[in-house]
């Protein structure tokens, strides 16, 4: 549901389902709620493979549209048996790192905007409890300034940021708190502090 690929397939038949010259199925897997589908997907009568009556009412709104077939012939289970549970399907790497449509609390915001963001609640707390309790993070996976390592995607996350905004901005902003990469990749960061900070803060633990 997140693919873009997906919004570029239903925009390019959704001009020509209005002219009435084809039909759009939204036809979803069991674990879709099809209550939180986004617009426009929203706005067409969506179906899931894991109801029978679903499934029933595509077969048979396909047999009406093409002109052949027999609904007293369709067998959900025959569908559904065959439907692999979502813990069983491998998502591939380009589907993981695609970028992925947001819906979040930071939707229209500027990079600039988003900057404020990640200093707000991300680099001052960490500046400021290693100013304060330098001692409670003497380990390297406690703290950004000992080295721990630190994922984009899951920081993006947690942070609810649209997808991309911690690759694009947490290096730059680093270096206003003392931090530069020790270790970096498309995927994780590991910064180091600055030989300043390191002298004036870290030396207390």
């Amino acid at each position: 549901i997140e693919r873009p690929w997906l919004w570029f397939e239903v925009g390019a038949s959704w001009l020509r389902a209005r002219k009435g010259q084809l039909a759009i199925y939204p036809l979803c897997a069991p674990e879709i709620d099809l209550g939180a589908l986004p617009s426009p997907l929203d706005r067409l009568q969506a179906l899931s493979m894991s109801k029978a009556i679903d499934l029933r009412s595509l077969f048979q709104a396909l047999i009406v549209q093409f002109g052949f077939g027999k609904i007293s012939a369709f067998r959900a289970s025959n569908i559904s048996k065959r439907i692999p549970k979502y813990k069983d399907v491998k998502v591939a790497d380009i589907d993981l790192n695609e970028r992925k449509l947001y819906s979040g609390p930071y939707i229209g915001y500027s990079d600039e905007e988003l900057s404020q963001v990640l200093i707000t609640e991300f680099f001052e707390p960490e500046f400021e409890s290693h100013q304060k309790y330098p001692i409670l993070h003497d380990a390297r996976e406690n703290s950004v300034y000992r080295g721990k390592l630190l994922h984009f995607r899951r920081l993006d996350e947690k942070m609810d940021l649209p997808p991309g905004t911690s690759r694009r901005l947490l290096i730059p902003l680093a270096t206003r708190y003392h931090l530069k990469p020790d270790l970096l990749t498309d995927n994780i960061v590991r910064f180091d502090a600055s030989d300043e900070f390191k002298e004036k803060i870290l030396k207390r633990s």
